[in-house]
């Protein structure tokens, strides 16, 4: 069973969505209650950012061609908790990596030609803190 907002089946979704021609844009945030990172000194804490990304990456790079990702949706809307903008950059410094290694290794493996693509964040706009 999924529950709550937001979720879905992926594999029946991007199955469907890729079946339909559509270039499947990722948007995954992490943020800093899921993935905690105390300092830049904290490798724990990067490296449990860093895998979750590569995970996510492999798997719909391999199965769905996903190759388009978003990586911190507006990190100044009041759900961002306050995020400052080092913590962001690092944050999409770690997930960024992740992504294209992800995608490098589904080319290696299963030999695709994929290339990685990560883009801005969208700002909240008018929900702004």
């Amino acid at each position: 069973a999924v529950t709550g907002n937001n979720r879905y089946l992926v594999d029946d979704a991007f199955a469907e969505l890729r079946r339909q021609g559509v270039d499947i844009l990722m948007q995954l945030t992490a943020y800093l209650s899921s993935f905690p990172i105390a300092s830049p000194d904290d490798w724990a804490g990067n490296w449990e950012l860093w895998q979750h990304y590569y995970f996510q990456a492999y798997y719909l790079a391999w199965k769905y061609d996903v190759t388009r990702w978003s990586v911190f949706n507006e990190p100044n809307h009041p759900d961002a908790r306050g995020i400052t903008v080092e913590e962001w950059l690092r944050r999409v410094r770690f997930a960024s990596d992740a992504v294209q290694s992800a995608i490098a290794d589904v080319n290696r493996d299963h030999g695709k030609a994929l290339v990685a693509r990560v883009y801005a964040p969208t700002t909240a706009g008018a929900n702004a803190t």
